[in-house]
């Protein structure tokens, strides 16, 4: 009997806990298209309790140019991008990323903040996008 339950605390113990503690939220759905020069933000994230581990999976499609960058809050209410920011992805379009297909996996590491919002931009200012996101969070 006490075998078995060293054995059940060590199967316990050993289940990978991140694993576990992975979110994702999805910011677009690839069903709204972003209009030329406009800025598309759907989606307010608490991220109070979390490790601060982010990554952005991505497809732009359309034939405008995205912009895509992470804004923060402390209330919720009032968002803005943090001084020395680095945009997550600047001047991608649906032929842009590795495989040249419109496709992006990126990671970034937003400043200490409660909340946190993705802005999407269509930066070409003639054409429109319509991207797919979903953050990845730790």
């Amino acid at each position: 009997m006490k075998k078995l339950v060293i054995a059940l605390a060590f199967l316990f113990l050993a289940t990978p806990a991140m694993a576990l503690d992975i979110g994702s939220v999805t910011i677009a759905s690839g069903l709204t298209a972003v209009s030329a020069g406009h800025a598309y933000s759907p989606v307010s994230i608490n991220v109070s309790g979390l490790e601060g581990y982010f990554a952005l999976r991505g497809l732009i499609a359309g034939d405008g140019t995205a912009k895509v960058e992470f804004w923060t809050s402390a209330d919720g209410v009032t968002y803005r991008e943090p001084q020395g920011a680095t945009d997550i992805v600047s001047g991608f379009t649906k032929t842009s990323g590795p495989a040249s297909d419109g496709e992006f996996f990126k990671q970034f590491n937003p400043d200490f903040c409660k909340y946190l919002k993705i802005v999407i931009t269509e930066t070409g200012g003639v054409s429109t996008i319509t991207p797919t996101i979903t953050l990845i969070k730790r």
